[in-house]
């Protein structure tokens, strides 16, 4: 279970809130849970970053789809650095070059142009480079989703940790 925090909300009817809470705890579902859906989306629609009609649902379903996509990424990126471990000597090579390019720790400017930029200049093993660029690409999407789970997790920007209910 993810860690919270605990705050205090003022309700107008107390009546709807007691319903509410039944009628949510009868399809398995806790309140606390339902705000949390409901404070990710409004968070996302004043981001601009979803529909205003996107119902809470597809919210908690687009987190569902965002966490497997994550651990399917996190799997990947594993399994294609054990394949890599075989050739040590131009991952280290292929590490620096990337590096002298600019590229950033979190792979967020890897662009095509600096894709091609790598291919010119590496001289070493053709396969190691392709699967090594397609390692890169695979971890800079990992990285992505990463920030996007971070931020669907976190109370706000920057916070001080989650808030999901799972």
């Amino acid at each position: 279970m993810t860690k919270g925090f605990s705050t205090s909300i003022y309700i107008t009817d107390r009546q709807a809130f007691e319903e509410c809470k039944r009628l949510l705890k009868l399809q398995g579902r806790s309140l606390s849970e339902e705000i949390m859906y409901f404070v990710l989306r409004r968070l996302d629609e004043l981001r601009g970053t979803v529909d205003p009609s996107a119902s809470i649902e597809e919210t908690g379903k687009r987190y569902e789809k965002l966490k497997d996509r994550y651990s399917c990424l996190v799997e990947q990126v594993a399994k294609m650095l054990k394949r890599l471990e075989e050739w040590k000597e131009l991952l280290d090579e292929a590490d620096n070059l990337f590096d002298s390019l600019g590229l950033k720790p979190d792979l967020s400017n890897l662009t095509k142009e600096m894709i091609s930029k790598f291919m010119l200049a590496w001289r070493g093993n053709q396969e190691f480079m392709h699967e090594y660029i397609t390692l890169v690409e695979v971890a800079r999407e990992k990285k992505e989703v990463e920030t996007r789970l971070r931020e669907m997790r976190c109370a706000k920007p920057g916070g001080a940790g989650p808030v999901v209910a799972e």
